[in-house]
């Protein structure tokens, strides 16, 4: 039994009547119209799966074939879910791919067999849950790969996204820099996502992993000897990315002799010296933790290749760079750690257990987390929460579940840390409030001042003391 119903419009009774026989055992609901009218009124009255139609509604005319054809395109046009195969008994080619163009996932000539009607149903709801499943996918891409799909509201996060959302707007490559963990990765995923050649794939390349014999390989394919730097077994990320972009990862670990080839592609536009090279047009996104600076002084790193990648840079920074990030940045993994735990009980079939209770950091929690220095950047916070989330045994995660598999002190960088101070609630939400009262009466709530410090913009500043209901005659409690 198909879980479907379906609409037949067929204007021949003894037809409606043989095939609603033939349908009924095999389908959960089947309904059966005569006309375009009476097809569109139960339309409006039930969501259909499919719509079997005639081509020849109204008898063998050509006024008949655009009877069926409007109510094709009207269906399609009002009710995007509903499949329609069309029927015909003109064995019209023409009529068939004029229905297909205007959106019939099939169509079927009489007079056919019961189990092939069957068969294109099972295919047109197979391709209509396919199209559904890429369609969800495309949605998931997108908020991923969002602008805010870089977490953060500090001064340094925002001017961030709005470099990011320059560079998306033009093709040149770029050159990413940024220590490990810090987001590298992301920010030339949402470069490439919201760019005009996002409809087109974005290969990736890893240096560092890759074994050295193969970087060149696996961009530009298995060599053929007659021809320099041109394949003929298979096909590298170069060909394969054509009209897309290639991340490259650790740029500074690829070999001098792929960096030469690499060059010349780049230059050339073409996988080969020779003009009858074949024409490639990617965009390179490179990324790097190292100064490609000092490596070309150093003879590592080939100077015109710099300058081809290297002429449009973007530089992530660290998490200490952009500490006022930190409490957002542990809720939003917190959050989604909270999501997959459930999915997994859910998957293991655990239906039978409570529901997971909402997880929320607790004071002392964010204070640990504050006064670390996270040499691992955004990455390694990630792990440590969700090592939390799965350690806590409560609702509320503590500081004896938060700890570091690096040096406790951590690397702090060039600034100092913001002074801390704890509330007497205690969620993150409190915490985060009572830092920002201390830092306003330390100032005498001076907003730029206060900004300043706490690494956040007036404006954000501003929606905070709004969203906290902050004033004056607040007295902040603090911990001595």
């Amino acid at each position: 039994m198909i879980d479907c119903k379906v609409l037949f419009v067929e204007d021949d009774e003894l037809i409606r009547g043989v095939t609603k026989r033939g349908l009924e055992k095999s389908v959960s609901q089947i309904t059966c119209v005569s006309s375009p009218e009476e097809a569109l009124k139960e339309m409006s009255q039930t969501p259909y799966d499919i719509m079997v139609t005639d081509l020849g509604l109204s008898g063998d005319t050509p006024e008949s074939d655009n009877a069926g054809l409007r109510l094709i395109k009207c269906v399609r046009e009002t009710y995007p879910n509903t499949e329609v195969i069309l029927q015909t008994g003109y064995g019209s080619l023409e009529c068939a791919e004029k229905a297909l163009r205007m959106g019939a996932a099939d169509y079927i000539e009489k007079p056919y067999r019961i189990e092939r009607l069957l068969l294109l149903i099972e295919r047109a709801l197979e391709n209509r849950s396919l199209r559904q499943e890429l369609s969800m996918l495309r949605q998931q891409v997108a908020f991923d790969y969002g602008y805010d799909g870089f977490i953060g509201e500090s001064a340094t996060a925002l001017r961030l996204k709005e470099r990011i959302r320059q560079l998306s707007e033009h093709e040149r490559h770029v050159l990413i820099y940024g220590e490990t963990g810090s987001g590298k990765d992301l920010a030339g995923k949402i470069i490439h996502h919201h760019s005009k050649r996002r409809r087109s794939s974005l290969y990736i390349l890893d240096c560092k992993v890759t074994p050295e014999r193969l970087i060149d390989s696996e961009l530009f394919g298995q060599s053929d000897t007659r021809l320099k730097y041109r394949f003929s077994a298979s096909s590298g990320m170069m060909e394969r990315a054509a009209g897309g972009a290639l991340m490259i990862k650790h740029i500074d670990c690829m070999p001098r002799e792929t960096q030469g080839k690499l060059l010349s592609v780049l230059q050339t536009g073409a996988l080969a010296d020779e003009p009858s090279g074949m024409p490639v047009d990617v965009r390179v996104i490179a990324t790097t933790t190292v100064n490609l600076n000092e490596y070309a002084t150093q003879g590592k790193f080939l100077e015109t290749l710099l300058g081809k990648i290297g002429a449009t840079t973007l530089t992530v920074p660290t998490l200490s760079d952009r500490r006022d990030d930190i409490h957002i940045l542990a809720e939003h993994f917190l959050r989604t750690s909270t999501n997959t735990n459930e999915a997994a009980a859910a998957v293991s079939g655990m239906t039978d257990t409570p529901d997971m209770p909402h997880m929320a950091f607790a004071a002392a929690a964010l204070e640990k987390m504050l006064d670390y220095g996270w040499p691992g950047n955004v990455r390694e916070l990630m792990n440590v929460v969700r090592r939390a989330s799965a350690l806590s045994r409560g609702s509320e995660i503590m500081a004896d579940d938060i700890f570091f598999t690096s040096d406790p002190g951590g690397r702090r960088g060039a600034a100092e840390k913001a002074p801390m101070v704890v509330g007497s609630g205690s969620s993150m939400e409190m915490t985060y409030r009572s830092r920002i009262l201390k830092s306003l009466e330390d100032n005498n709530w001076n907003y730029s001042q206060t900004a300043i410090e706490l690494g956040i913009g007036r404006t954000t500043l501003w929606r905070k003391v709004k969203k906290y209901n902050l004033s004056k005659d607040m007295i902040s409690d603090t911990i001595s």
